[in-house]
């Protein structure tokens, strides 16, 4: 009998993408030295949650304008 290591799935280990991005973000913030001294934890969560809706917005708007320009080559 082979034992085999159970390794639970990524999204168990640092949850959803919108979790992993705001986790990323605060990283972000927290290395800038400027920012982590003037901005409360909460703050900062609060602000990484905004640029991370701001940055899937703006991903958005870049699919949508990728696919009508793919749909206008093919109907030439």
């Amino acid at each position: 009998m082979v034992l085999r290591k159970v390794v639970p799935p990524l999204p168990a280990l640092v949850g959803n993408k919108l979790e992993a991005q705001v986790t990323i973000l605060v990283a972000g913030l927290l290395a800038n030295e400027a920012v982590s001294s003037t901005l409360e934890p909460v703050e900062m969560v609060d602000a990484a949650i905004n640029y991370a809706n701001i940055i899937q917005e703006r991903l958005g708007v870049y699919q949508q304008t990728k696919v009508h320009s793919l749909e206008r080559l093919l109907d030439r």
